[in-house]
């Protein structure tokens, strides 16, 4: 529907906002980068006050962000009763009730057992959350398994502007998708993306 032209300039434009919305979060992903290497253990060489020094990494951070999780697994993933529907207003004759547990059990049937991986994606996002401070999860409908999944989406991932009040009031949101060479191939060839 656009022509080569108006491709170029909607590309241009979102490659400039993605590259501010990358560099307001620049000092942000610095401090990310630390806090994970701290809590992975990554010992680098250290210069001060002598090149070569004496560097103990102590498992402080480590040891907190797993008993965080194991604490938070089991209160957010315990039993089968995941999804747990409200209802609002008055329900004298309890239906809305009655639906409500209807759609909280087929929605936990969902996650557990129709989608394969939201399981190890929660326990990921849980133990992330603990290290990070935040996380993302993005629910969709998939028309190739024709069910609703729900992928983790680290915060290194998900490129926002830093200074922006909410997700929702974010004017771009991208979403950094590691792609495989054969699959970027496979796209064009299909006319899905076009070689640029």
């Amino acid at each position: 529907r656009f022509t080569d032209e108006d491709l170029k300039c909607i590309g241009i434009e979102c490659w400039a906002g993605y590259n501010r919305d990358e560099q307001s979060r620049a000092v942000w992903m610095k401090r990310n980068e630390a806090g994970m290497d701290l809590a992975l253990q990554i010992q680098k060489d250290k210069n001060f006050p002598w090149p070569g020094c004496s560097n103990v990494a102590f498992p402080l951070v480590t040891i907190a962000a797993m008993q965080f999780h194991a604490r938070a697994y089991p209160a957010i993933v315990g039993g089968t009763d995941i999804v747990k529907c409200a209802v609002h207003g008055p329900d004298p004759q309890g239906t809305k009730t009655a639906h409500a547990d209807r759609v909280s059990k087929h929605m936990s049937w969902q996650l557990l057992f129709q989608d394969k991986c939201w399981e190890e994606q929660e326990d990921k996002a849980i133990l992330n959350l603990s290290i990070v401070g935040t996380n993302f999860k993005k629910t969709y409908f998939s028309s190739s398994k024709h069910y609703p999944v729900s992928e983790l989406v680290l915060a290194k991932d998900l490129v926002l502007d830093y200074w922006s009040k909410s997700v929702e009031d974010s004017p771009r949101k991208t979403h950094k998708l590691p792609t495989f060479r054969n699959e970027a191939y496979e796209n064009v060839m299909r006319g899905k993306w076009r070689d640029c």
